[in-house]
């Protein structure tokens, strides 16, 4: 994703950050209780995410030693078919 581009940024608390957004803009969760930052999901110039950034080990720090941590997206070729999250750090 071109870092030089102007990008919206969004907030929810939905337990779901959409897998699509609108291009080159970040969606935030944040925790409604707490008001805390869990993850970020980055849209790319086409909408669709291209790496989501999480803020806590997931309650598991054995799998998620570093925080934050970062996962990379892929999309099948064409427009058919969901995202497909990795699950190796960036």
């Amino acid at each position: 994703m071109n870092e030089s581009v102007p990008q919206e940024v969004n907030t929810t608390t939905d337990h779901r950050i959409p897998r699509e957004g609108n291009p080159n803009s970040v969606t935030r969760k944040i925790d409604r209780n707490t008001g805390e930052l869990i993850s970020e999901r980055h849209y790319g110039p086409d909408g669709r995410a291209v790496r989501d950034v999480h803020h806590t080990d997931h309650g598991n720090p054995a799998d998620h030693p570093h925080v934050p941590h970062q996962h990379g997206w892929t999309w099948p070729q064409g427009d058919i078919g969901p995202g497909m999250k990795m699950d190796r750090v960036l």
